[in-house]
């Protein structure tokens, strides 16, 4: 009843069901947003016929509510109004329903997926890294989401197949239309043991549209994207607390949890002949969140509690992260290319950032820095410090710059870096505690962080 992605429709659907939607629309009792977007189609009724053509080539319709369905991956896309109505960005309202064909389930691929993605005009060695890219993910037990296109994601795809790996190809057309004929063999292949996906019925043509409104899709049914030229190895995540640290309180009423919020990804890369290892991570949010998704309260002791949960999280995170960090070192930093970097959510000088640092004295700058130490090997050095002192923020927080995005380095890799050699990107718009205010902003409200690494 209208072209993807229509959040008008969306929210009806969400709001009332499927059914009482469907029927609202084609008797014409829905608000304006609606009727313009079902306006071409809203008397357009090809449910039984569908269902037909998607059966002929082995497809199935997965809704939601359905056991199949990934539930929570387009919350992202999700606000909520005064009236606790839901409403979605409009470029990215999810999909009503999905068209599915291949023998996984959706939502396993989805837990441990992905996303590879790239240009249609990539170069030979391009596309040679990101096969082996996706070969590599699935040796770690990922799946991987590309779309069904030719250049980097057919690629990534090739190399999936070519370990047996778990893939899951986007169209952006219905399941049944005819794809270019270097990419049949290809997604057929997929289809015999992953998926192919589109949000589109059947005998829907692809467009330039379509292809651009699929991206979104790619987005929210991986939980990781990875851009790269070089190879991801030995690829793994970390979720649960080391052993020794408690599961902690998170709020009033659930269990305890012994996880961290975001799972932690750690992985290898080979360049100039050194092995290089990556822990990637995001910690628990500064936003403090209370009960029903409230950002703010008039109760003091809610606050207060809630702030304790939030830096019990966060300080359990951190310990997650540098445990991780430690088992990689293994007391040689010396000699070993370490480097943990992400949004912690908070700036240099605090505790749970300090926590990441390991041994005292691991400051640059500081009249030992430049000593030898038996401490060095377990160290890692926050190169904050090499950012010019005018550009030291990542965020800017109710006018107040702040550096909450770092990149903290081992012996060999800090010893390798330079004052100026690490460089923050654009200047940020400044924000405020609700982050629902910008939910419709392009790009993101941080700056990135870029160090320029020559190791000897």
């Amino acid at each position: 009843m209208a072209e993807p992605p229509a959040p008008g429709v969306a929210a009806l659907a969400a709001r009332l069901g499927p059914v009482e939607a469907a029927e609202r629309i084609r008797s014409g009792r829905v608000s304006d947003r609606v009727a313009a977007e079902t306006h071409d189609r809203h008397r357009v009724w090809r449910a039984e016929a569908d269902l037909a053509a998607a059966a002929a080539v082995g497809a199935r319709l997965v809704t939601p509510g359905h056991a199949e369905w990934p539930t929570g991956l387009f919350d992202a896309c999700t606000t909520t109004g005064d009236a606790g109505t839901t409403t979605w960005a409009p470029a990215l309202a999810p999909p009503v329903a999905l068209w599915v064909r291949g023998p996984a389930r959706l939502t396993e691929c989805c837990e441990r997926a992905v996303a590879v993605i790239g240009s249609r005009a990539a170069t030979n060695y391009g596309t040679h890294l990101a096969s082996d890219l996706g070969a590599g993910l699935a040796r770690g037990g990922k799946s991987v989401v590309a779309a069904a296109s030719q250049g980097i994601d057919a690629a990534a795809l090739k190399g999936v197949l070519a370990v047996a790996g778990i893939s899951l190809a986007m169209r952006p057309s219905g399941i049944d239309q005819p794809v270019p004929r270097p990419l049949a063999p290809l997604l057929e292949a997929v289809t015999a043991t992953g998926l192919v996906v589109s949000e589109y019925p059947p005998g829907v043509a692809p467009s330039r549209t379509r292809l651009i409104a699929r991206s979104r899709l790619l987005a929210a049914l991986s939980r990781a994207t990875v851009v790269s030229r070089l190879p991801l190895q030995e690829v793994r995540e970390v979720s649960a607390f080391p052993d020794g640290l408690r599961p902690i309180q998170v709020d009033d009423t659930a269990p305890e949890v012994s996880t961290v919020g975001r799972a932690v990804l750690i992985g290898q890369v080979q360049a100039g002949g050194h092995t290089v290892s990556l822990v990637t991570c995001h910690l628990k949010s500064k936003l403090l969140t209370f009960p029903g998704g409230r950002f703010s309260t008039s109760d003091d002791a809610e606050r207060a509690r809630f702030a304790a949960f939030a830096l019990y999280r966060r300080a359990a995170e951190a310990v997650t992260v540098r445990q991780a960090a430690t088992e990689l070192l293994a007391g040689n930093g010396q000699h070993r290319a370490v480097i943990v970097l992400g949004d912690l959510n908070d700036e240099p000088e605090a505790a749970t950032t300090q926590i990441l640092h390991g041994p005292p004295g691991s400051e640059i700058g500081t009249g030992g820095y430049s000593q030898p130490d038996r401490g060095d090997g377990q160290r890692l050095w926050n190169l904050a410090a090499r950012i010019p002192q005018p550009q030291r923020y990542t965020r800017i927080y109710r006018g107040r710059p702040e550096l909450i995005d770092h990149i903290l380095a081992s012996h060999q890799v800090t010893q390798a870096v330079a004052d100026g050699d690490v460089t923050a990107g654009p200047a940020p718009a400044s924000i405020e505690d609700n982050p629902n205010v910008r939910r419709d902003a392009p790009g993101s409200d941080h700056r990135p962080v870029v160090a320029t690494i020559n190791l000897p």
